[in-house]
């Protein structure tokens, strides 16, 4: 008897709700590497300023900014101009500018 498929779902078949969670869990990956490769410890709070013209990214963001803005500690998340110094990420085949600062607690 078999009980359980190692392969996964078709990508085809997920919802949008599914998709954009995982955007946002993908978003929260990147965000918490970003604290780390700026030396920052794991209880610093942080401001973050993001872009991105993918309108489901910037959707998925949108629906999960305050959970986003929870788990990486963030004081203030904004859409807007993330400046010549921007990181450029990669978020599932997504493009997305982001900065980061240590805010002054």
């Amino acid at each position: 008897m078999i009980c359980c498929s190692s392969a996964s779902p078709d990508p085809a078949a997920w919802s949008p709700e599914l998709v954009a969670e995982g955007l946002g869990r993908e978003l929260v990956s990147v965000l918490q590497q970003a604290r780390k490769d700026a030396g920052y410890d794991i209880s610093d709070r942080i401001t973050v300023v993001w872009a991105s013209d993918d309108a489901e990214l910037v959707a998925a963001i949108t629906t999960h900014a305050t959970w986003i803005a929870d788990e990486v500690l963030a004081t203030s998340f904004v859409r807007g101009d993330a400046g010549p110094a921007a990181i450029i990420a990669d978020i599932n085949g997504h493009q997305l500018r982001l900065a980061i600062r240590r805010t002054a607690d």
